[in-house]
């Protein structure tokens, strides 16, 4: 005769099945606002909500940033490594106002609306995917030195009532796939001087191409994009044409002219030449705040 058993799950196999599916699981143990109550320094405990976290142990938190109270926040320094330091997600939302001149990379992200500042020396990484105008306004600057990244894929507007817009102003851009109005959403990526770049895996120029026939992707009036994929790097890079035979030629904030005699190196806001290189000898000399050129044709 065979006989049945039934027996209750033990308390040590429902542990085990708690943990098991905790592991599966992203866990956020806190979440923090900014306030800016204090300062606009992004790593002041006091400028957040609660006041007992710590930008620099950032691992196990999920940010919000949305309007400052009255200060908006600037986030400097690493914000990046330690893994610790880096948030476990940071959102933005559309009255949000932030701007970037230090290494922040979270490890996710849902939302960046409002607006972003990343200005020179301001390296912002999504260690994850990017969503630039998800549901709402969200606006990116990457500004002269600056530098914006995702680890996947980057999305400029996404989703109903989404409005993404990409301003490359100079810095570089770098996902391994960038895609403009998804879901019913509007997106635009903006070149406005001729430094930056976009770099991505693959090859997608006709993707890019796509982007500038159907005025997705705008440049100002006079110039052309210049899109080229490297098969070695098998990465697609979009930035200002400049005819390379040109005596002149245009970086971020500076003319270069160079008839491979003489390069001289001068400044668009003030005219002022700060370098004057002749023969390979630089004759330009900056003591305090004084420029003298010297000079010697023989």
């Amino acid at each position: 005769m065979k006989r049945m058993f039934t027996s209750k799950p033990t308390l040590l196999v429902i542990l085990c099945c708690l943990f098991l599916t905790s592991l599966s699981l992203p866990s956020y143990a806190q979440t923090a606002t900014w306030l800016g109550s204090v300062s606009a320094d992004y790593n002041t405990p006091a400028n957040w909500n609660p006041s007992t976290f710590n930008p620099y142990d950032a691992g196990s938190t999920s940010l919000t940033i949305g309007a400052g109270n009255p200060n908006n926040p600037i986030q400097s320094g690493e914000n990046s490594n330690p893994i610790a330091r880096r948030p476990a997600k940071l959102n933005t939302t559309v009255d949000a106002y932030l701007k970037v001149t230090g290494k922040l990379y979270p490890s996710n992200s849902d939302v960046l609306n409002g607006t972003i500042d990343i200005s020179n020396g301001g390296d912002f990484n999504v260690r994850n995917v990017a969503f630039v105008g998800n549901g709402g306004k969200g606006t990116v600057n990457v500004i002269t030195g600056g530098t914006f990244s995702s680890k996947n894929a980057m999305y400029i507007g996404r989703n109903a009532g989404g409005n993404g817009v990409l301003n490359v102003w100079g810095g570089s851009v770098y996902a391994t796939d960038i895609q403009v109005a998804t879901n019913g959403a509007s997106g635009l990526i903006s070149f406005k001087t001729v430094s930056g770049s976009i770099n991505v895996s693959g090859d997608k120029r006709s993707y890019f191409q796509t982007l500038v026939s159907t005025g997705k992707m705008i440049i100002e009036a006079g110039r052309t994009f210049d899109i080229a994929y490297n098969a070695t790097a098998n990465t697609t890079v979009v930035s200002v044409y400049q005819d390379p035979n040109s005596l002149i030629r245009e970086v971020a904030e500076s003319v270069i002219l160079n008839n491979g005699i003489v390069k001289a190196t001068i400044t668009k806001s003030s005219g002022e030449i700060t370098s004057l290189i002749y023969k390979g000898l630089e004759m330009v000399s900056t003591s305090g705040n004084k420029t003298k050129v010297y000079y010697d044709w023989t």
